[in-house]
């Protein structure tokens, strides 16, 4: 019944377009997926639409777009709704190996709790039912924690290196995913055996090798291929600064607290780390938290802004929390794991609450099939075009055009800020851009943006209050 409630909440968005959150990271997973499925799979070159060619953009390894590129080949074409159930599917099976890690060390109830709380936190709803690898590296990390434990139990060396591997690839789809190699190497050295003990060292070394590996890669690969965003060379990842700011953390715990998880929750992880261990392997989900915190550190601009970076520490959270949660249980006399977890629940509707504030689509959403029919009227399928005062990358995603996506900041209609886009839209020209759709706030009559349109290139159409369109002639003037 639980992971059916978890695929339950994730269900309502499953036909949306994808502008629900964060549209632009959508639409390169999307159009990622889409190239592999048109063209064949190739992990170590992934293009996106919205880039100069060759459109080669690296950084995790896009293992997820490559699933579902395979599966656009079982349902027969591009079908975002079939890559979203993919999405819910893993976050349901990260769920489940959860709930098999937590069970032998915390207990039924606790494991039932654990596999509730990862199922829906707020920012696991919100980016494990979207077109995103959040929720493949997340069910790779818990997946390949949960193998180690019983490589251990059944003391099985080979299960350690499958484990191992399990944690390189979640590390290479999503670098702070790279964490969870932290408590497999914690509970193997603890282990009585030294035969374990060496598997255990080697292959988390080996998974942490792989990893760099990849980083490396990407980093050269950003030199070979440069692109025009600013996220594109890892090396600059890691703004030592922002540690120092003393609003830093503050906004990090704000973001944790609130779009990450319930403050609930991140009250009762709070009482999970003071609880004093029975036994060593208790530990893990400490030695995970620190892991996966110490993570977020490594890309602050990243954990002060995205909650999907945050969701590292979801798993070991959770099994903190449950942890918490049965012992005031137990004090409250609340035995047994069914009213413990309508207890959990109690504590999880807050989540629900917030999915809902944060599930909407843009106001002129309804416009944007419209405008991508007049872009098919005016294009053809290997031109360029320019969109305007939309989300660039889902809009040409949309469209299924290559080109790039222009903010229209507010104030245009003033003059204002108008040396960025003019510069981005002669960029585009230059490189072949043929058409240019103004979306939305970029229609604004008496504009900047629309002054220098209508004295720059020919109109093709005008929608008034919804989109024009223009061919970008031979040259700007």
């Amino acid at each position: 019944m639980l992971l059916l409630l978890g695929l339950a909440v994730r269900l309502p968005v499953f036909a949306w377009p994808l502008w629900d959150v964060v549209p632009a990271r959508q639409a390169h997973t999307a159009s990622v997926a889409r190239t592999f499925w048109r063209s064949g799979i190739d992990l170590l070159r992934p293009r996106i639409d919205d880039l100069p060619e060759p459109r080669v953009r690296v950084q995790g390894l896009p293992l997820y777009e490559a699933g579902v590129a395979l599966l656009y080949r079982l349902v027969g074409g591009v079908r975002e709704g079939a890559a979203r159930a993919f999405s819910a599917s893993l976050a349901v099976l990260a769920a489940v190996c959860l709930w098999g890690l937590s069970k032998p060390i915390h207990g039924a109830g606790a494991a039932w709790i654990c596999a509730a709380i990862l199922l829906f936190a707020p920012a696991s709803i919100l980016h494990t039912r979207t077109v995103q690898h959040d929720a493949l590296a997340l069910c790779l990390a818990v997946g390949g924690v949960s193998v180690s434990a019983l490589g251990l139990a059944r003391r099985s060396v080979p299960l350690l290196f499958l484990s191992a591997g399990t944690l390189a690839l979640a590390g290479m789809v999503k670098l702070p995913m790279a964490s969870a190699i932290a408590p497999v190497l914690w509970i193997g050295l603890i282990d009585r055996e030294s035969r374990l003990r060496r598997a255990a060292a080697v292959s988390t070394a080996g998974a942490l090798g792989a990893v760099v590996a990849w980083v490396l890669y990407a980093r050269w690969a950003g030199t070979v291929w440069p692109t025009r965003y600013a996220d594109a060379d890892v090396a600059r990842w890691f703004v030592a600064p922002l540690l120092a700011e003393p609003g830093f953390y503050a906004d990090v715990l704000d973001l944790a607290t609130g779009a990450v998880l319930t403050p609930i929750v991140a009250g009762l992880a709070m009482v999970g780390l003071l609880l004093p261990a029975q036994e060593p392997r208790e530990r893990m989900a400490h030695v995970w938290f620190a892991a996966a915190a110490a993570a977020l550190l490594v890309f602050p601009l990243h954990a002060r802004t995205h909650a999907y970076y945050h969701l590292a520490i979801l798993p070991p959270v959770a099994m903190l929390s449950a942890r918490a949660l049965c012992a005031c249980a137990r004090i409250g006399g609340l035995q047994g794991w069914i009213p413990r977890a309508l207890l959990a629940a109690l504590f999880l509707l807050p989540s629900l609450a917030r999915v809902r504030e944060e599930t909407s689509l843009p106001p002129d959403h309804a416009l944007l099939p419209s405008a991508a029919r007049a872009v098919h009227r005016w294009s053809m399928p290997s031109d360029r075009i320019v969109a305007a005062g939309v989300p660039g990358p889902a809009f040409l995603y949309l469209c299924d055009r290559k080109g790039r996506g222009i903010d229209v900041p507010p104030g245009l209609e003033r003059g204002g800020e108008g040396a960025s886009w003019r510069r981005m839209v002669e960029e585009e020209r230059r490189e072949g851009a043929t058409l240019l759709i103004a979306i939305g706030p970029a229609t604004v009559p008496g504009s900047a943006f629309r002054l220098y349109c209508a004295g720059a290139f020919r109109l093709l159409e005008h929608r008034p209050g919804r989109f024009s369109v223009y061919r970008m002639g031979e040259g700007i003037r």
